[in-house]
């Protein structure tokens, strides 16, 4: 089968109907989710929507799939400036790559984080950042101390309640 129209598994069906459960409980819901076109992370968004709220503005994008750091980095850039947050569904290694870079930016505040990213990025993973920016583009890696805020890394094994 196409590695682009590859579904969900068992496993990841699972993960994200997790993930779904700790957006609603835990209140995220991004003004916008910039999504790959990918058959499995479409299905991660349809499995996700509701508890993101009515809301959400989603954008399908082709660009998202497999995309390196730098491209989802330069997506980002693309914002428009009165979109307050924003969750990217995408595929690893490079969202991994991306999160990590982002953790890394953060300081000693996201090097924890950064070590738990770098060691796992499953399915239903989930990196949560505060920006302090005024504009989208002025998103930088290498941006002034405090202006990347690492918030917290949550994977589906997290989620699980103990049987």
């Amino acid at each position: 089968m196409d590695d682009f129209e590859r579904p969900l598994n068992k496993r990841g069906r699972r993960a994200t109907g997790l993930l779904a459960g700790y957006l609603e409980t835990e209140g995220l819901r991004p003004a916008l989710v910039l999504c790959s076109d990918a058959k499995r992370t479409r299905e991660t968004l349809e499995l996700i929507h509701q508890a993101l709220g009515s809301r959400v503005a989603v954008h399908l994008e082709p660009e998202l799939y497999l995309a390196a750091p730098s491209t989802l980095l330069g997506r980002l850039r693309k914002v428009a400036d009165d979109v307050p947050s924003v969750m990217v569904i995408a595929h690893n290694p490079g969202l991994q790559e991306f999160a990590l870079e982002l953790a890394e930016a953060a300081g000693s505040p996201g090097a924890a984080m950064a070590a738990r990213i770098e060691s796992k990025f499953p399915t239903g993973a989930l990196a949560h950042f505060r920006l302090k920016i005024d504009r989208w583009r002025d998103l930088a890696l290498d941006g002034p101390k405090g202006a990347i805020k690492a918030i917290g890394y949550t994977i589906p094994a997290d989620l699980e309640k103990p049987v």
